[in-house]
């Protein structure tokens, strides 16, 4: 019997997820991380994941109705230093910064030798910023899929 079996296994989606961004490694990380975040005190199940991948400190990005959680440098300290933030308010302002990314093909620049980064930062109502990073595309992709989903709705137009 493996030591992880007593784990529920993730959900398909986010397997998926972490094999697109080549993470599958931490899979079982993720997976002891989502089976500990149950046994705490926040209502709801976990809708989507990201993973921050711009720099070693990685930081684990859960992704509830109405609110999210940021798990920080999740791979050195686990869960010891979450921040929950509320999506409910309005946001302030939102900064995009891309680098051989294009945001409406969701795919690299062609002929571009540099890896494709993309980094949203958006700072709330209540001063919180919010900074999701990410690099290589398939990750670019999927944090666009989450600014589009969580984070774009926070600004009323």
């Amino acid at each position: 019997m493996n030591e992880f079996d007593e784990f529920e296994s993730l959900p398909t989606e986010f397997g998926d997820y972490l094999r697109e961004i080549k993470a599958w490694d931490n899979n079982w990380r993720v997976r002891e991380y989502l089976h500990e975040f149950k046994k705490l005190p926040v209502p709801g199940e976990i809708k989507d994941i990201f993973i921050s991948n711009d720099e070693p400190p990685k930081d684990l990005w859960l992704f509830l109705d109405g609110y999210c959680l940021e798990a920080k440098n999740f791979l050195q300290t686990g869960l010891k230093d979450m921040e929950m933030t509320p999506l409910k308010r309005e946001a302030e302002w939102v900064n995009f910064k891309k680098q051989n990314f294009g945001i409406v093909t969701e795919s690299s620049t062609p002929n571009d030798p540099l890896p494709s980064k993309f980094q949203v930062s958006i700072k709330l109502e209540n001063g919180r910023i919010l900074a999701l990073s990410a690099v290589n595309a398939p990750n670019c992709r999927h944090l666009l899929k989450i600014y589009r989903k969580y984070l774009a709705p926070l600004f009323p137009i």
